[in-house]
């Protein structure tokens, strides 16, 4: 069985090498916006409804001024708001490391669209068992949901 914290330690490997200062954090209804000294990450932002509605930050004041490395270790917490500004402070991070840019910049661009990251995995889904987690309008069509 694989190890599920292993993807957060390598990102974390990866974001603690930056010695950057965080600019500006900005949490969007849609989107958290981490920027850092050479590059801006972002991350989903948690739905609204439920429990998240009321919106109490855990964090007093402004994050600008700390260490992008500081933030991203926030991708570990239980808090739906510090994990979304954690993962967009490793964004961020990436975004300004070197190798993550000359990576980027060999990657192979998908289709445009919402749904682009999915259609290039269909045909690997065809055929297999899958789990949806909900409903993405159009795109199932013709796939079998194994649940």
């Amino acid at each position: 069985m694989p190890n599920t914290a292993e993807i957060y330690d390598l990102l974390l490997d990866h974001a603690a090498a930056s010695e950057e200062a965080v600019r500006e954090v900005l949490l969007g209804l849609t989107w958290t916006l981490c920027r850092g000294e050479s590059g801006i990450g972002l991350a989903m932002s948690p739905a609204a409804g439920g429990s998240l509605e009321a919106r109490s930050l855990p964090w007093p004041r402004t994050l600008a001024g700390r260490r992008l490395a500081e933030l991203a270790g926030w991708i570990r917490s239980w808090d739906p708001y510090a994990a979304t500004v954690g993962m967009a402070a490793v964004n961020a991070a990436l975004a300004g490391n070197e190798t993550a840019r000359q990576l980027m910049a060999a990657a192979t661009p998908l289709a445009a669209g919402n749904l682009a990251v999915f259609d290039h995995f269909r045909p690997f889904l065809a055929g297999k068992k899958w789990r949806s987690s909900g409903a993405i309008r159009g795109w199932t069509t013709g796939l079998k949901d194994s649940t």
